[in-house]
């Protein structure tokens, strides 16, 4: 009972979440359809469409390929995301930060930028895969099966790019990702109902 209304209250926070970012995307888009930037001006895109077509593809290619490697690793770390939403996305933010602090330190001449670019590139992989496993936890609002949520974290990630401020959701989305992940290590791999 008490997980049916954690993932109510997390839907009503997603939902209210898409059409904060509808209204904003609607109120940046003029009516011949180009979108103005801060100031004003008229800011060049890519269209749209291909850019949904490119989050489409690569959150099927990775969330498909950790269906098919981890399959109960996966519902283990969805599980966490859905069941700690708020304590996921704290640590996944907590990683972001330790992460730029440390891209920072990387700017003194002690330490060299090989290993920050090792760190960028590390972190970069480690936060595609958590945003599939968020991608996933999204699509597990919808159901508990598969193959209900894979369609539902595809269509979530084409929809997103075609939204001004989609690119925020997507990021939130990979930070409670990463924080579930971040959570699940820290047990040790134990399953949520190993408290």
């Amino acid at each position: 009972m008490r997980t049916r209304s954690i993932r109510l209250r997390l839907a009503s926070v997603c939902a209210g979440l898409t059409v904060f970012v509808l209204a904003v995307d609607l109120s940046s888009t003029s009516a011949t359809g180009q979108v103005h930037g801060l100031d004003g001006a008229s800011v060049a895109t890519s269209a749209w469409y291909l850019e949904s077509l490119a989050a489409a593809g690569t959150t099927a290619v990775i969330c498909g390929c950790l269906l098919l490697v981890a399959e109960p690793e996966t519902r283990t770390v969805t599980d966490r995301a859905l069941a700690d939403p708020v304590v996921s996305l704290l640590l996944g933010l907590s990683t972001l930060v330790a992460v730029v602090g440390a891209e920072l330190f990387g700017l003194l001449p002690v330490v060299g930028s090989a290993l920050v670019w090792l760190l960028q590139f590390g972190y970069g992989a480690a936060l595609l895969i958590a945003a599939g496993v968020g991608f996933l936890a999204v699509g597990r609002l919808a159901g508990e099966d598969w193959c209900v949520a894979f369609p539902v974290a595809v269509v979530v990630a084409a929809i997103l790019p075609a939204v001004s401020r989609g690119e925020l959701v997507v990021l939130v989305i990979g930070l409670l990702g990463a924080g579930a992940f971040v959570v699940q290590i820290s047990r040790g791999g134990r399953p949520l109902s190993s408290r």
